[in-house]
């Protein structure tokens, strides 16, 4: 059945097409999670036939567009293991998933070019719960471990974790940038893990994922995420085949252990990470 789908929805459909794809460009923004897929179409009828063709192109291309956007997301990080492409290898159902949320992205805007030779073409959509619906990852199973000898009374509405600097990689003599992930996991020195994908409530990751990112120290774009009173700490190191996971200096990950507040905002993913600008948005 999988080979069926793939063989109807293959680069095939592409080539019949009175089109051709001159360029495109999958944009992904981490910062306001959402993603920009443009491509530019040579029409194949000029002049009077122009408005009949873009319109016949447009609806070709909207039947073709995951054969087009797929390819692109495949270089995403997940976490600190998988990309999309490793992800789609060791598990081929999520290629079907990932064929059949595409389709459903509804077009954002379409216009013909000054020289009536081009169509352009712009899909916007959000990161999620595109993300959750299509690389699902088990939910709200283990329970955030506490140290109960010490309990903190401090109120915090979020955690804010600057990691813009080079860090030095586990393992390693390197220092490298935190690279932005969909799902990022946070350890303290030993690497005993504070935060993981299978400790966040399932309804608040699929309204904004665990952990958003921006490049700017103060972001109030994301007071409603993170809140008025979050706690802020700098990452110690990174950790991973892909540098996408957080090392906590022990200090710091026991106070998140040991304050309720922070345990059920960590819990909602009310957790933002300052990155570098190189990871910002990334494009392909």
């Amino acid at each position: 059945m999988l080979c069926l789908f793939l063989a109807l929805a293959s680069p095939l459909a592409a080539q019949i097409s009175r089109y051709t794809v001159l360029s495109q460009e999958l944009d992904t923004n981490w910062q306001t999670s959402t993603v920009r897929y443009r491509a530019v179409l040579d029409l194949h009828f000029y002049g009077q036939d122009a408005l009949v063709s873009s319109q016949r192109v447009i609806r070709q291309f909207n039947d073709d567009v995951p054969t087009h956007i797929e390819p692109l997301l495949r270089e995403w990080a997940l976490d600190s293991l998988y990309t999309v492409d490793r992800e789609i290898e060791k598990y081929p159902t999520t290629l079907l998933r990932l064929y059949n949320h595409i389709k459903d992205i509804p077009l954002h805007t379409s216009r013909i070019g000054s020289d009536f030779k081009t169509v352009h073409i712009e899909y916007n959509y959000p990161l999620f719960p595109f993300i959750s619906d299509v690389f699902p990852r088990p939910l709200n199973e283990i329970p955030t471990r506490r140290f109960l000898p010490w309990v903190s009374s401090a109120e915090h509405t979020g955690l804010i974790i600057y990691a813009k600097d080079p860090l030095p990689l586990v393992g390693t003599s390197e220092e490298v940038l935190l690279q932005v992930s969909l799902y990022p996991t946070i350890y303290d020195e030993d690497l005993n893990p504070i935060v993981t994908h299978e400790y966040y409530d399932a309804e608040s990751f699929k309204r904004w994922g665990n952990a958003a990112y921006t490049t700017q120290v103060e972001d109030n774009r994301f007071l409603n995420r993170v809140g008025e009173y979050p706690l802020r700490i700098v990452a110690a190191k990174v950790y991973g085949l892909l540098p996408t996971d957080i090392v906590l200096y022990k200090y710091d990950a026991k106070r998140i252990l040991h304050t309720e507040s922070l345990i059920r905002a960590v819990r909602q993913g009310r957790i933002l990470i300052i990155v570098n600008d190189e990871h910002f948005e990334s494009k392909n």
